[in-house]
């Protein structure tokens, strides 16, 4: 009846046309609704709290506001699906087995990292909103800076991560010569998932 409703009025004032397959009317108490990749909800209402200050009883309403969540595990699966983690077929476990992206061999160490950066700069960026933000950096900041580092064990035959973090760093750095004229404005470059003035990047955010 609502929609029915909303559907006349869209048309008959604004001449727009609602299209019945994309529109959805959720209670937001009762389930959560999905746009444009993000979950939202809204909890129920809980009773008013009483609280004492001296003498006088105060009674503050508790309105509760609107929350916000990335899909983890549809990113994740979208992850597994362009090779950023292996075989990830338990999806109870808290280990996430992640993996090397082999087409990313061919390219020198620093735009290994600036790909990396790219793809954890728009993943963050575009959820920086959300309510599991902190959640959500943790699970993509571990599998893209290990699978960054299984990169770049691979490109360097080093045999495992953990001797690219040995040899490159935690933060998986890689410096180029002062000399090279075209390498002075990015020297220093290292992993981080947000972009900075200068080249240098830091990973411990992660």
């Amino acid at each position: 009846m609502i929609l029915k409703e909303i559907t006349e009025f869209l048309r008959n004032n604004l001449r727009l046309t609602l299209s019945p397959e994309k529109t959805k009317i959720t209670n937001l108490t009762r389930e959560r609704a999905r746009f444009l990749g993000v979950y939202f909800w809204k909890p129920k209402a809980q009773e008013a709290k009483v609280t004492r200050t001296g003498n006088a009883k105060c009674r503050i309403n508790q309105t509760p506001r609107l929350y916000f969540a990335a899909p983890i595990q549809e990113i994740l699966n979208k992850l597994e699906n362009c090779g950023f983690i292996k075989g990830y077929k338990n999806k109870s476990s808290r280990l996430i087995p992640v993996d090397a992206i082999t087409k990313l061999i061919y390219l020198d160490h620093q735009a290994i990292i600036l790909r990396y950066n790219a793809i954890i700069n728009g993943l963050l960026n575009y959820y920086s909103f959300v309510d599991n933000l902190s959640k959500f950096h943790q699970i993509i900041g571990y599998i893209l800076r290990h699978s960054c580092a299984k990169t770049l064990a691979r490109k360097f035959r080093l045999k495992s991560r953990a001797r690219a973090f040995k040899k490159f760093g935690k933060n998986l750095s890689v410096r180029v010569s002062k000399k090279d004229p075209e390498a002075k404005a990015r020297s220093n470059t290292t992993w981080s998932p947000s972009p900075t003035p200068t080249s240098s990047i830091e990973a411990s955010n992660l």
